[in-house]
């Protein structure tokens, strides 16, 4: 094996689990422990009992032992459970624990990049940070500094997210790496810097306490979010026979946001709920025990919302997590926890805290301690959901459903056969509506002045006979609003919906092409462009959109076009008994580039048509010249023969077109048909209209060269 090369290490890994895979009938402890608990070169194993660990160490040894490996250094909390180790392979030639010496480090081991206390069976923290800063600190020291931390558990995540958070203002300011940093940044790195060295004393229990006594095994994993970082930190809560419960910190996981994404406090939030339940995932695959239940605590309810719900309801950004989180977890391991009460809280944030005090961070929330009858419950007081991140269709529904739609009163225009029946009786409705609000008003102000409140004063039959005063233009006019709202109302709903919210119409309705917005009457109106127009009225300017369905058709709609009568047809597009191209229509198109030798020019096409037949011939002109036309007809004459009759236009549209159709179709040109016996005719300038003959061909023409070419 070549010592330093990039396959060294799978290398290595491979040939250990090969060797270990062969002796696994023989010792399947040892294989085991060989490929699942020993990282490279150095074994980490923990057993219920010192028998079995004596056992496994032996077994571990001679399985390496028959591929030429021999594994030494050999260290255990419990010196008895090294007795059939070889002294030799031992860290110490003694079998006490208290003459462990290495260095200043005495009575402790290196632990994969951790310091373990063999004699207290505890784990603790070693940082390389000098004890007294630099007088000038930079940026590059920050980096230096931070980097030096190993914390693969995330025990240290309340400190280590301060320092990644200082580190990143520091990288908003945009200073060199050799540029001291500004004061208020100097104090807070000071403050983060005394307080990772207190670090240095903190020990926590490397086992989680098990005995045969335990009942009952939880996880509880808890998750918070704010503008600086997201975290999840998990616990381990386990009850004994006895009904002691214990609670220990098993590891944490926690990731500043990124400078150049800004999200929502919610979307952060639903970002720490996914990297709680992927760290429930990870701790479940380690560990051989795995808990009985498990917990997700969040003080977030919109993500209990989101949870609940289908991810296919909401964008991209949330559905894609919220599918994720179904698949690592329940609905029902979710509960919500009170924002003082989170612990996830204290890695979210840059508060100064001293770990080595007996905090909630290393010893878990008190709450968990107490019987789950005592645990924090969800307020039954309803939240509004975070609609902002549904889908369009799922949003207009929640719009739909919780928006106030005004209904309008109006009869049903099935019921009647004249549009003025419809609007009167509407009206008819509106005032005995408005009749009885005003009876009902004075009948009861008429009880309380009596003093008889719980049982207001019954009209007599005489008085049920109403009369109902004549109709006004403000009620028709209003009872003609009421039906046009009901029409939109049954037919628009969702669009209603929407252009109500400030929401786009949604997609695929028919609508949707429609420049449209909402007007004083709540009535849907056609965007017009003529609104400065004086001395017309608003349903001129911006018409109201309606369903056909709703109503008969009127006759307008059913009237057709009147048919306009055409002309006859010019005697050269009727002459029979002559071959083609006898009566020639002529007209240019282009500019065309082609490649001549390495560079690239222009060249025009010139569109010979015969008015008969409207056979096509085309004939590649090389400039607008009059030379260039007279070689065109030439070759034409050539190809085909001579016509009898050449029309072209003599249009002037633009004073460049002018000049160049002069000199194109001047007396060079008129000279030169004339002596091929050819009569030339122009059409009568500013009228293309007269050779629509040509002009269709040539988009025809334009259009098979571009498919083509």
């Amino acid at each position: 094996m070549v010592f330093g090369a990039v396959s060294s290490p799978f290398a290595a890994i491979y040939i250990k689990n090969k060797n270990a895979t062969e002796y696994q009938n023989q010792f399947p402890d040892a294989a085991e422990a060989i490929i699942h608990n020993t990282y490279m070169d150095d074994y980490i194993g923990s057993h219920p009992n010192i028998e079995k660990a004596a056992q496994v160490a032996r077994d571990v040894i001679e399985v390496h032992s028959r591929a030429l490996f021999e594994i030494r250094g050999w260290v255990s909390n419990e010196p008895s459970a090294l007795a059939l180790v070889s002294p030799h392979l031992r860290l110490v030639q003694s079998t006490s624990v208290d003459s462990v010496d290495l260095g200043h480090f005495t009575q402790s081991v290196w632990t994969l990049g951790l310091i373990w206390h063999p004699d207290k069976d505890t784990l603790g923290f070693s940082n390389n940070f000098v004890q007294e800063l630099p007088k000038k600190l930079t940026k590059r020291v920050v980096l230096s500094d931070l980097m030096r931390i190993f914390d693969p558990l995330g025990i240290l995540s309340p400190l280590t997210i301060r320092g990644r958070i200082i580190l990143q203002n520091i990288w908003r300011l945009s200073i060199s790496r050799d540029d001291e940093l500004p004061e208020d940044l100097l104090k807070k790195w000071r403050l983060w810097h005394s307080d990772m060295l207190s670090v240095l004393t903190l020990k926590i229990s490397r086992w989680y306490l098990l005995s045969n006594h335990v009942e009952h095994r939880e996880l509880h994993i808890f998750c918070n979010a704010s503008k600086d970082a997201c975290a999840a930190v998990a616990y381990r809560r386990i009850t004994y026979s006895d009904g002691n419960v214990q609670l220990m910190l098993v590891s944490s996981k926690a990731r500043i946001n990124p400078i150049n994404k800004v999200h929502t406090i919610p979307r952060l939030k639903l970002q720490s709920a996914l990297i709680a339940a992927r760290l429930a995932r990870t701790i479940c695959s380690a560990h051989a025990f795995k808990p009985n239940i498990r917990v997700f605590w969040t003080d977030a309810r919109n993500v209990l919302g989101w949870i609940r719900n289908d991810a296919r309801k909401y964008q991209t950004f949330v559905s894609v997590r919220l599918g994720e989180s179904h698949e690592l977890s329940d609905v029902c391991e979710w509960r919500w926890v009170p924002t003082r009460l989170n612990v996830a809280d204290d890695a979210t944030r840059s508060i100064p805290s001293d770990l080595t005090k007996k905090i909630r961070w290393i010893n878990g929330p008190e709450f968990l301690r107490s019987s789950p009858n005592n645990w924090p419950l969800e307020p039954s007081i309803s939240t509004l959901p975070c609609i902002e991140e549904l889908k369009l269709s799922y949003k207009l529904s929640h719009y739909i459903n919780v928006t106030y739609i005004f209904s309008p009163i109006a009869a049903s225009p099935t019921h009647f056969s004249s549009y003025l029946r419809l609007l009167r009786s509407t009206a008819r409705s509106h005032q005995f509506i408005t009749l009885l609000i005003n009876r009902y008003n004075v009948t009861n102000r008429r009880a309380r002045l009596m003093g008889n409140r719980s049982q207001p004063a019954r009209s007599s039959a005489s008085s049920c006979v109403i009369h109902l005063p004549p109709l006004t233009t403000e009620e028709i006019q209003r009872a003609e609003n009421h039906i046009l709202r009901q029409s939109q109302v049954s037919f628009f709903t969702e669009e209603l919906a929407a252009i109500r919210c400030g929401l786009p119409v949604p997609r695929g309705s028919r609508i949707d092409n429609i420049d449209i917005f909402l007007g004083e009457e709540e009535l849907l109106r056609l965007q017009g462009r003529i609104d400065v127009v004086e001395n017309v009225s608003n349903d001129t300017k911006s018409p109201i959109l309606l369903d056909g369905k709703d109503y008969a058709i009127c006759r307008i709609k059913k009237a057709t076009p009147i048919s306009t009568s055409f002309g006859n047809l010019p005697e050269m597009r009727l002459a029979h008994h002559k071959r083609p191209f006898s009566y020639v229509g002529l007209d240019y198109f282009g500019p065309l580039l082609v490649s001549v030798c390495r560079h690239v020019e222009k060249r025009y096409c010139a569109l010979y048509t015969c008015l008969t037949t409207r056979a096509i011939h085309l004939e590649v002109v090389h400039s607008l010249s009059t030379d260039s036309a007279i070689l065109s007809l030439r070759r034409f004459i050539a190809r085909i023969g001579t016509a009898l009759e050449i029309i072209s236009d003599n249009g002037t549209a633009f004073v460049g077109a002018a000049r160049i159709l002069r000199e194109l179709y001047g007396s060079s040109v008129l000279n030169t048909a004339a002596n091929s016996n050819i009569r030339w005719r122009f059409i009568p300038p500013a009228a293309p209209f007269m050779g629509g003959a040509w002009e269709r061909l040539v988009r025809c023409v334009k259009c098979a060269l571009k498919s083509s070419l």
